[in-house]
């Protein structure tokens, strides 16, 4: 996904081109699915656990979904428990439309006004500068700084994160960001140390 690449993948990149500088990386970020073993050697995807017989998955991190603000908005509103605190301040919705099944989940009325991008890392700039509130996968908090401050799950909660509705299977461990390649191909050495590195970076902080 593009905002993977944008808000996860670029700013760790450095770090793997210095261990590996023998390996040169072609990224091309889409919605769109990659034609694994023709036009990509691997892919991540975010969505349930592929049920394609021709992919291998594996798991990178399962989806996670936290509110976040600006510092000067979290300053206002503080850190909340029930996610029905929060909506009484400006939502902001990415073209996964969390919100939306957050708010039925917790049967709570749709709000007919949200600001709305197609991108999460677009939700994302936009909560950074204050413009409301974005619901974001923990993954791409990892390292971020104090640039967004999570709302809810208050950090002092043993609630987990939203796990949205109605998906297929119910172990939503399984729902989040897969590394995945073709069953019929082969990696390389280079395609295997890339994706080992990926699954290491997970626990890993941002380089700064």
């Amino acid at each position: 996904p593009p905002s993977f690449a944008a808000k996860w993948l670029v700013p760790r990149l450095a770090a793997f081109q210095l261990a590996h500088p023998d390996i040169d990386l072609d990224i091309f970020a889409s919605e769109t699915k990659a034609e694994l073993g023709k036009t990509a050697d691997m892919a991540v995807r975010q969505g349930p656990t592929p049920s394609d017989p021709g992919v291998e998955a594996m798991l990178l991190a399962p989806l996670n979904l936290c509110a976040v603000a600006s510092p000067s908005l979290a300053s206002q509103i503080g850190p909340q428990s029930e996610v029905a605190a929060l909506m009484a301040h400006p939502l902001i919705q990415d073209g996964h439309h969390h919100w939306e099944k957050l708010m039925a989940n917790a049967s709570l009325p749709n709000r007919p006004r949200v600001l709305h991008f197609n991108q999460t890392a677009l939700a994302m700039d936009a909560a950074a500068n204050g413009q409301g509130i974005a619901l974001v996968p923990r993954l791409y908090l990892q390292g971020i700084g104090d640039k967004l401050v999570q709302l809810w799950p208050s950090t002092g909660s043993k609630t987990p994160c939203f796990v949205p509705p109605g998906f297929a299977n119910p172990d939503f461990e399984a729902h989040g960001f897969h590394i995945l390649w073709s069953r019929g191909q082969t990696l390389s050495p280079a395609a295997i140390l890339l994706r080992d590195w990926l699954l290491a970076q997970v626990e890993m902080p941002t380089p700064t």
